[in-house]
This record gives C-alpha cells, sequence and structure tokens, in this order.
C-alpha cells in the first residue's frame, strides 16, 4: 500500500495558481481531507495567521513555523514559568501558600483564568 502525501506535498498542491502561497479556504481544503476535528482546524488556522488577517500564507514560512512550533512553545513555557516563580518569591511564599492562594475555587487544581488573576 502506498504512503500517503507528506504534508509538504498536500500543501503544496493545493496551491492551485502555484505562487507559493495558500488561501484560508485551500488550507482549509487541505486540513479536511485529513479529517482533523473543527477546533484543531481553528488551532492550525489561528497558528497560519489567519485570525490576524493574513489573507495569504507562505507554504514555505508555515512548513518553518510548524517546525519551529515546539522550540518557542517550550521557550514560551519555561519563560511563564520564571515569571510565575519570580511573582511567589517576590511575595515570600512557599510553592504550597502560592497554589492554595491561587487555587480560588478550591479544586485542588489550577486553571488557566485563576493563573491568569493571581498573576495579576
Amino acid at each position: 500500500k502506498d504512503n500517503p502525501p507528506s504534508l509538504p506535498a498536500r500543501l503544496r498542491a493545493a496551491d492551485v495558481n502555484s505562487d507559493g502561497k495558500l488561501s484560508k479556504d485551500e488550507l482549509v481544503k487541505v486540513l479536511d481531507k485529513l479529517n482533523l476535528p473543527p477546533p484543531y482546524v481553528n488551532s492550525i488556522l489561528r497558528v497560519a495567521g489567519f485570525y490576524e488577517g493574513k489573507e495569504l500564507i507562505s507554504v514555505n514560512a508555515f512548513l518553518t513555523h510548524l517546525r519551529n512550533r515546539p522550540a518557542l512553545r517550550e521557550k514560551w513555557e519555561n519563560n511563564l514559568f520564571r515569571k510565575v516563580l519570580t511573582a511567589i518569591r517576590k511575595q515570600n511564599l512557599s510553592l504550597e501558600e502560592a497554589f492554595t492562594q491561587l487555587d480560588t475555587d478550591q479544586s485542588n487544581s489550577v486553571n488557566v483564568e485563576e493563573l491568569k488573576i493571581g498573576l495579576e
């Protein structure tokens, strides 16, 4: 059985006018063929920049962005973790005390909203 086309091959095939760029509709067609759930499609469109007003994306730039995304996410997470630790230290709190303060609904977990409010 033949292997399915790679993502770069699928993206380039979707570039109907061969200008090296995809419209939102062209990218959605590729993603639909992959049977991705709508939330995944929306996330990919956001990552591609279509929710920032872009009308076209470069296929090569998009592929590069996807390849670099894990490293960028790790850097972002590390920076966020440093900010949280710095905020905790400034208040002279232990991690347990900070967690108790952040966990305003006392669910024994801290959700994104609690974290946002706690870091303000």
